[in-house]
């Protein structure tokens, strides 16, 4: 089954809510696939993903007292799945035009010479492993995560 996430950010995306707990984390997830438990370890912070048919990684970042802090989001390797951010196919438009689109909307911050975005205002950022080294270069056109956050995350402690 096909399946379109909308980014709303600072919130949320698609079922799931910044500052939800596991319980509702997990339902929701269920909406999408077979919810696992990544760093379940005592002591660690524990994230709950689901893997979808198109190749999608959808992953809830919990922080310690188990309430949702980040929702991550995993390039698909198909065009079965799409995440989308006000009309716009996250994952399927090329980095540098998202980033003017997303600029025409707020501030986005470049950081580490182009290989992370982040809207602070919207508390949401992209991530690719590699820049295109020339107008020819397909590696890295294109974004290879997005991620939600709280309010805070961002922020060194």
């Amino acid at each position: 089954m096909t399946y379109v996430v909308q980014l709303r950010p600072p919130d949320a995306a698609g079922p799931l809510r910044i500052g939800a707990d596991r319980a509702e984390t997990v339902t929701a997830l269920r909406q999408l696939g077979e919810p696992q438990l990544l760093n379940g370890t005592p002591g660690r912070r524990p994230s709950w993903f689901v893997y979808r048919p198109s190749g999608l990684v959808v992953r809830c970042h919990l922080d310690k007292p188990g309430a949702v802090e980040a929702i991550e989001f995993g390039r698909p390797s198909s065009t079965a799945d799409a995440v989308c951010y006000q009309g716009i196919n996250v994952f399927g438009t090329p980095a540098d035009e998202l980033v003017t689109a997303m600029r025409a909307r707020t501030r986005v911050v470049e950081e580490g010479r182009g290989y992370a975005f982040i809207a602070p205002d919207l508390l949401l950022s992209c991530w690719r492993a590699t820049t295109p080294k020339d107008a020819d270069d397909l590696d890295g056109r294109f974004f290879d995560s997005v991620l939600l956050a709280r309010p805070g995350y961002y922020d060194p402690t």
